[in-house]
């Protein structure tokens, strides 16, 4: 009566493809829509250098709150402090100048303390940044384990040995080959760059 069956799911006219599309405004769905084409999605390369530029930005910020020369300054001020305030009523006006200073010192230790605690943080977040971007560099074959790469050695050292008949070129062929092996191992169990 009607027309027949009305087209749901993907076969709908209407139909919009992603999870969130149909909640999100009109400025944010274009953004995800790009994004869900975007072929370098998963590249964490970005990120990470977006947080390199932070935390040397919170490292120029921070002030020397921390240092032995901020600790002696307090306590040098804090000696004057009590010395204003055994004079009683004639050294209100120095202690408050030593508290100021103590004020300070003490401020700026803190804001040092948040910074760093920030920066634990990103360091942190790069750490994981990084393990992921590895991990996914290694998982599209741009990477390869040290592992797979001596059995890459090996296969080719075996091709070698079938094809080369010479021996003063195979012997030599080999040395450079078990020069190779001896290098020291990259740091860690960290994926080598494929060359």
């Amino acid at each position: 009566m009607h027309g027949g069956k009305s087209l749901r799911g993907a076969a709908a006219p209407a139909f919009k493809n992603g999870r969130y599309s149909r909640y999100l405004p009109a400025a944010l769905a274009e953004r995800y829509e790009a994004a869900l084409k975007d072929e370098e999605l998963l590249e964490l390369r970005r990120e990470i250098a977006l947080l390199d530029v932070r935390i040397g930005e919170v490292l120029g910020k921070m002030g020397s709150g921390e240092t032995p020369a901020a600790w002696a300054d307090l306590r040098k001020r804090l000696v004057l402090f009590r010395a204003a305030q055994a004079r009683g009523p004639s050294g209100v006006a120095e202690m408050g100048t030593h508290l100021a200073a103590m004020t300070d010192v003490i401020d700026r230790g803190a804001s040092d303390a948040a910074a760093w605690a920030e920066i634990r943080g990103l360091l942190n977040d790069r750490r994981k940044l990084v393990e992921g971007e590895w991990k996914r560099l290694e998982v599209t074959g741009q990477m390869v384990s040290a592992e797979r790469l001596m059995v890459l050695l090996g296969a080719i050292t075996d091709i070698i040995r079938r094809h080369i008949v010479d021996r003063p070129t195979l012997v030599s062929i080999a040395g450079e080959l078990d020069n190779l092996i001896r290098l020291p191992a990259p740091s860690g169990d960290r994926p080598t760059s494929r060359a």
